[in-house]
């Protein structure tokens, strides 16, 4: 059995190259996934009620449509948004922006039905991938709560920065934001 690793590696492909066949044996297959076609491309306004219903799905302060709308459609900004497709559905998507050298991961959310088949790493990679000239950083936060985005990130090889504190709203409260960076083409220690 083929073990997920989990480093930001340039994605061997242009546009339009990653529509493909995977199966559980492929080198491109997420982990756990058995035959399906998986298509990584910009996301597109069509897109947007997909990702808007996605990230209700899974998030407790979700995005609008309307700013899925914005992303979409913000190239001119440095914004930009993908999608994972599987077998020809919305299954996910990334939405991240480019301010100098850096890359600041915005959201990530995968479909609930798609969880735990390595489509947010995917998307991840793809992001990285497409984005040149490379970001010397790449940000991110995620809440302080969500123990498998923690590990997701960590495995990518995002270290912690820090925190804020109070930073989300939560069922009883407020919860910290936890602050994490990588930094694209240099291996760090693990903790």
């Amino acid at each position: 059995m083929r073990r997920c690793t989990g480093r930001f590696r340039r994605y061997a492909g242009g546009p339009g190259a990653q529509a493909r066949s995977l199966g559980r044996d492929s080198p491109a297959a997420p982990c756990g996934v058995s035959a399906v076609t998986l298509n990584l491309r910009r996301a597109l306004p069509a897109d947007v009620p997909a990702m808007a219903e996605i990230d209700a799905s899974v998030s407790l302060s979700p995005w609008s449509a309307a700013q899925f709308l914005d992303a979409v459609a913000a190239d001119a900004r440095g914004e930009f948004a993908w999608v994972a497709e599987v077998d020809g559905a919305v299954r996910g998507f990334v939405v991240c922006q480019r301010v100098l050298d850096e890359l600041s991961i915005h959201n990530v959310a995968v479909a609930p039905v798609a969880q735990r088949r390595g489509l947010a790493s995917r998307l991840l990679h793809h992001a990285l991938g497409e984005v040149r000239p490379l970001p010397a950083r790449c940000l991110l936060e995620v809440r302080a709560s969500n123990a498998a985005a923690l590990a997701l990130y960590r495995g990518l090889g995002f270290t912690e920065d820090g925190r804020r504190r109070h930073y989300y709203p939560a069922a009883e409260g407020r919860e910290d934001a936890v602050l994490m960076s990588l930094q694209p083409g240099v291996e760090r220690e693990r903790a």
